[in-house]
């Protein structure tokens, strides 16, 4: 089965990537999708994907731009396809939603990967990455 409910895990968050003062940038392997996962959009309590990788004890949750860029690497927008697959995540520097920026994961489509120009802005800027 590749798509589970939600069971209260831990969320994967940016500061879990820190070494050394640096973010990590990693490829994991998608073990299955989480649905009913508790997020936030626009401000409100919402619910929807995140996603448990292979080893990993905590789950990243899918905000609209994450679930564009899952849908973008895997090929397909229904995510009972995605397990299997391979992601690269990095932290980036992105616009928070009460003003400024705030560091974020975000799912890294490969090279070549075509994306609509707004959800390439929503990539964020690069952090200065720590070797794994």
């Amino acid at each position: 089965m590749a798509v589970v409910k939600y069971a209260n895990e831990e969320y994967l968050r940016a500061e879990h990537l820190l070494k050394d003062g640096r973010y990590l940038s990693c490829s994991l392997e998608v073990e299955s999708v989480v649905e009913g996962c508790p997020l936030q959009r626009k401000l409100k309590p919402s619910q929807g994907y995140g996603l448990r990788f292979k080893g990993k004890g905590k789950i990243l949750g899918l905000g609209a731009t994450n679930f564009s860029l899952m849908c973008a690497v895997a090929g397909d927008s229904d995510p009972s396809t995605w397990a299997g697959k391979v992601v690269r995540l990095e932290v980036r520097r992105v616009r928070a939603q009460t003003g400024g920026t705030q560091p974020a994961i975000r799912i890294i489509p490969p090279d070549g990967t075509e994306l609509r120009s707004g959800l390439v802005k929503e990539l964020g800027e690069r952090y200065e990455q720590a070797k794994a």
